[in-house]
């Protein structure tokens, strides 16, 4: 399963994403106060990412593209390349850029190197982004008033708490992969519209909302 799900996106594409990294070998995230409550990198599972995108695509129809996208603890750059070339086969064009944002500038570089693979495929107004930042620096790189958030369990409950803060002016749909602190979204009066559990933490996820029109909605398959 875990060479369908992650080798093999990095055999096709000559990129490097399936290579996890344990916390304690994390030397260039020191400068960040936020650094124990990091979660260590570990690869998105390819068709789990795909699924839910496409999922909120078909749900949101054309008010999927107002959505900026963010990769919020992206790594590698997986979960952004995959969002950037499920759009890039539409005929919308995007209003707003998709960023990827991580504290370890090695894994920055990395997405970059991995991104290059891709760009002679994405169009002039699909220019995805990965920024070296803290998560909580998140605002200054938000150009929509309406967001869709990828998370792999990126960080613990006290930064999450903080990070919820930030976006709650905003109106979010999350992706919300191993979601560990679910707890934390649901305090904040978020709505789980979906939620997948599986014996995989990689295929556990859940949909989260703060809109309210969402309130009371469930996405159906």
């Amino acid at each position: 399963k875990y060479f369908l799900e992650c080798h093999l996106f990095d055999i096709l594409n000559g990129t490097n994403t399936h290579i996890w990294n344990p916390k304690e070998k994390e030397d260039d995230t020191n400068w960040s106060s936020n650094r124990e409550e990091g979660i260590l990198y570990m690869c998105s599972w390819t068709q789990e990412v795909k699924h839910w995108i496409w999922r909120l695509k078909k749900k949101l129809k054309n008010e999927f593209y107002e959505f900026q996208f963010i990769d919020v603890g992206c790594g590698k750059g997986k979960p952004l390349i995959i969002y950037s070339g499920i759009v890039n086969k539409d005929h919308h064009k995007l209003t707003n850029n998709p960023i990827g944002i991580d504290y370890s500038n090695k894994n920055i570089i990395i997405a970059n190197t991995n991104l290059c693979k891709f760009q002679d495929k994405f169009k002039k107004d699909v220019i995805p982004k990965f920024i070296n930042d803290d998560a909580l620096n998140i605002q200054q790189y938000i150009n929509s008033k309406k967001l869709i958030l990828y998370l792999y369990n990126p960080f613990k409950g006290k930064v999450l708490k903080q990070f919820i803060k930030l976006i709650n002016i905003y109106d979010c749909i999350i992706i919300y992969t191993n979601p560990t602190n679910i707890s934390v979204f649901v305090e904040a009066n978020w709505s789980i519209l979906e939620m997948k559990k599986s014996v995989y933490p990689n295929k556990t996820t859940a949909i989260l909302s703060n809109i309210k029109r969402h309130r009371y909605i469930k996405i159906k398959p």
